[in-house]
């Protein structure tokens, strides 16, 4: 399978413009942005497979993030800095105790303005309200974002699968677990959702707990808003946001009998690997789970979890993630008939998941900000995306991409296969 013409990195035919990588596989990508209503209400980035070409329509290409976002992050660093999380291994953030005296004096309002000026305006490349590709149905995925995330900071995971062929719907979680979001009222007001802060009188499993249990209510959510889009667009509710270019969705009616929703795949990387078992635990329409370094500890006390989840499981871990809480609770998943199958990838770091080390620029504030691998950040995404593709390929019984298989093989040096803790070097927890 060919990477497509339009996928070459060509800055003259992008006005100079500074983006992520272009989609790994042979498709384009659309999206759009959907806030629907109601109690079953949900934030949501829709990936899909387009035919219009992705460096022609370079116009309508969105900035990764916009700035309540930026000054979110900035909020989630300094939530980082008040209480050290449980998820975050000291050894990635070698210098974070600089990030935390800078953090202090940056004020949130400043932040996007300062945060552009030292990685410059950043787009992805993909297509707001491109037309859908209808040439065949494509299988369905949700994608469950991390801890101090977004539905846009998966970016290029979630528009390589949908390169690769699929419809990956990525919901914004409305908990406090984001860096940022907002739910609108009955007049059309926008009201943002800050991060939620753990104080120190807290006690956190209670509060990650209790926000699983929610983000799994949103995941969910979004699997039945695919549905309800594949079978009557026409019938979604959504608000429209004034201040957003992407709010107008167009014609929802593309999406009518565009997906194979018969084997839906639940992914999630983090916070959102510990929702992706939950909701495979939950929605028994889910049929195919990834989870992607996953931090486990707000399931402490679902033992019960382990007997719901029947559907195979794929685990792909990072290196410097390899804590010994997390590779237990993932090897309890591991005694059952269906496929489990579990890899780390050497060099590797937590976030190398997400497009931060793609716009973060320089090596010295790569390391502030723990993005600093050993191993090409471009290396990892593409073969942790290349690995997705292939499992959910064999359990969707698509045929298998030779290309993508030879990928593999080339990089099976980078891979450990296994579960528990005897096949790697544990790596110290998150500690205050």
């Amino acid at each position: 399978m060919s990477q497509p013409q339009e996928a070459s990195n060509l800055t003259e035919h992008t006005m100079g413009k500074k983006h992520l990588p272009q989609p790994r596989g042979p498709h384009s990508v659309g999206f759009v942005d959907l806030l629907t209503s109601g109690d079953t209400g949900v934030l949501v980035r829709i990936y899909y497979p387009t035919k219009e070409k992705c460096l022609e329509q370079h116009e309508k290409w969105p900035v990764w993030a916009d700035d309540p976002y930026l000054a979110g992050l900035l909020q989630f660093t300094k939530a980082m800095a008040h209480r050290w999380p449980s998820w975050a291994p000291r050894g990635e953030f070698e210098h974070f105790d600089s990030m935390r005296m800078l953090s202090k004096w940056v004020p949130n309002t400043g932040f996007p303005a300062l945060f552009k000026l030292l990685n410059g305006k950043v787009y992805t490349p993909i297509i707001a309200k491109a037309s859908m590709n209808t040439d065949e149905k494509w299988p369905l995925i949700v994608f469950s974002h991390g801890l101090g995330c977004a539905r846009f900071t998966y970016s290029q995971i979630c528009y390589d699968l949908a390169s690769y062929g699929f419809v990956v719907v990525a919901p914004e979680h409305r908990e406090g677990s984001a860096c940022h979001s907002y739910q609108v009222d009955k007049n059309g007001k926008q009201w943002p959702i800050p991060h939620r802060r753990i104080e120190w009188t807290e006690e956190e499993y209670f509060v990650r707990n209790r926000q699983v249990r929610e983000r799994c209510f949103e995941v969910c959510n979004a699997l039945k808003l695919a549905l309800q889009l594949n079978q009557e667009p026409q019938n979604v509710k959504y608000f429209m946001d004034t201040s957003n270019p992407n709010s107008d969705v167009g014609d929802l009616k593309m999406f009518k009998d565009s997906m194979d929703v018969t084997n839906p795949v639940m992914v999630g990387h983090s916070f959102g690997g510990a929702t992706t078992l939950m909701a495979l635990g939950a929605e028994e329409k889910f049929k195919v789970g990834i989870v992607l370094d996953g931090w486990l500890f707000p399931l402490r006390d679902n033992e019960k979890l382990v007997e719901k989840v029947t559907q195979p499981v794929m685990f792909v871990n990072m290196e410097e993630f390899l804590n010994k809480d997390n590779l237990e609770k993932m090897q309890t998943f591991s005694t059952t008939k269906t496929e489990r199958i579990s890899y780390y990838i050497k060099g590797s770091l937590h976030q190398n998941i997400i497009d931060i080390p793609f716009i973060i620029r320089g090596t010295h504030a790569k390391r502030i900000v723990g993005v600093q691998s050993a191993t090409c950040p471009n290396k990892v995404m593409t073969l942790n995306n290349r690995l997705m593709v292939q499992f959910i390929r064999k359990h969707l019984n698509l045929e298998p991409d030779s290309e993508i298989e030879d990928y593999i093989d080339k990089e099976k040096d980078l891979l450990v296969e296994g579960f528990g803790t005897n096949h790697c070097v544990l790596k110290e927890p998150g500690r205050p």
